[in-house]
């Protein structure tokens, strides 16, 4: 993710310029939005109650639609109809992938349309008529063996879809997922739970509710805890699961409170962040750096949330004696950072959120719909070549200047450049 991030310290016209290159990252070209009336609202309860403009998105209202949801996270009628008319567009272009072969891109397309939704957002309209994406991806997933992400996506299809033949198929998929995960955890041992903490936290990113958040943080703060525990009563391992066992432990200790941030971060929520890492015993394991750039981020920092987004953009090249943090989650959370600097200073030179398009043109199954790099072909009716690729290169390299003037060193790893934000108080296990 390091592309339409940079190019905004010279004012206003290259800052649209720069985020035009979005279309990249979630989607199509340009934009033409009609007004229509307002859907009824449901439930006083539920986030179907806010009121909402409908708004036709198509190819010709993308890009400015796309920019005008990116730009502030006010609730209103209107922006809550862009926001359904982009991801319904988005959608249908992630089944256009899929149905063409294409399933790398079809992937993005649809992360790139879920991760726009935050939590409370999340409106039926955006997935009316367009399940055959979820069903799609939630398949390949489960192919993968990414059960996380699997789970969300069939989830969110029972939950979602009417009664009929296509709920019941997922259904069946979510209750057969599951058994599997029961039938596969060793109970109470580190690598289950560590095994469980992953599976809520992959659903937490395609699943943007509040209540996929709170079980993700549940399972981290229980993965953290056990392993602390399993440090403190440590003795040499004996044979190879109790040599594993130590592996989970230690890796808990070593990347759990930059799970913390990430989880929240995916959602743009520094205040969230910071009360996760408030907790006793993640405090006890978090490096004060780390902390600090969280709460300069909470008072909306643009400077704290430019170097959360360079440490968590390098995750995917992390590694130090193979503790990595999640490329997935690492990216989320790089995404999440850059909205939220876009928004702290939209005008003031800081990186817009497509900077993500430099990072991952390189990787066709990278986030946020970056499948455009040389020898991809989009389906047929999308535009193909340089024209295409050319503002994603353009993007990154902006990226790259604005974040570099700012006074931001980008980490060699994430986790192995930046041991200061790794290392806390807490020593685990006996020599």
């Amino acid at each position: 993710m390091s592309s339409v991030l940079a190019s905004m310290r010279r004012g206003p016209e290259p800052i649209m310029r720069s985020l035009l290159s979005l279309v990249i990252v979630v989607g199509a070209c340009h934009v033409g939005c009609a007004a229509q009336p307002a859907v009824p609202a449901q439930s006083p309860a539920s986030p179907e109650a806010s009121p909402i403009e409908q708004v036709q998105v198509d190819d010709d209202g993308f890009a400015a639609a796309t920019l005008s949801v990116l730009g502030n996270d006010a609730q209103s009628p209107r922006r809550l109809g862009l926001l359904v008319g982009v991801v319904q567009r988005q959608l249908e272009r992630a089944t256009r992938y899929f149905e063409s072969g294409h399933e790398d891109m079809g992937l993005a397309a649809l992360r790139g349309a879920l991760y726009l939704v935050r939590a409370g957002e999340l409106r039926g309209e955006m997935l009316a008529g367009r399940s055959a994406a979820l069903g799609y991806a939630a398949s390949a997933f489960a192919r993968l063996g990414n059960e996380g992400q699997a789970d969300a996506l069939y989830s969110l299809l029972v939950a979602r879809l009417p009664p009929g033949a296509e709920r019941d198929d997922a259904k069946q998929h979510l209750e057969a997922l599951r058994r599997w995960q029961e039938d596969t955890r060793s109970p109470g041992s580190m690598q289950a739970r560590g095994s469980a903490q992953q599976a809520a936290q992959q659903q937490a990113l395609l699943d943007p509710s509040s209540e996929a958040l709170e079980r993700a943080r549940s399972e981290t703060l229980a993965w953290t805890e056990q392993a602390l525990a399993f440090g403190a009563e440590q003795l040499p391992p004996q044979n190879n699961f109790e040599q594993d066992e130590a592996i989970e432990a230690f890796r808990a200790i070593r990347t759990g409170p930059l799970t913390f941030v990430a989880l929240y971060l995916r959602q743009g929520d520094a205040q969230g962040a910071l009360a996760a890492l408030d907790n006793e015993n993640v405090a006890r394991i978090t490096a004060p750096s780390l902390r600090q750039r969280v709460e300069a981020a909470a008072e909306n920092d643009p400077d704290a949330w430019a170097e959360l987004f360079r440490l968590f953009e390098s995750s995917d090249d992390s590694e130090e004696n193979g503790m990595t943090l999640d490329p997935d989650l690492g990216r989320a959370a790089a995404w999440g950072a850059a909205i939220e600097l876009y928004r702290a200073e939209p005008r003031g030179g800081t990186p817009d959120p497509a900077a993500g398009a430099g990072r991952l043109r390189s990787n066709a199954r990278g986030e946020l719909g970056l499948a455009f790099r040389a020898g991809g072909h989009p389906p047929s009716g999308e535009p193909r070549g340089p024209a295409r690729r050319a503002p994603c290169v353009r993007a990154s390299e902006a990226a790259d200047r604005a974040v570099r003037a700012r006074g931001v060193r980008r980490p060699r790893h994430a986790i192995g450049g930046a041991p200061e934000l790794l290392h806390g108080r807490h020593r685990s296990g006996r020599r």
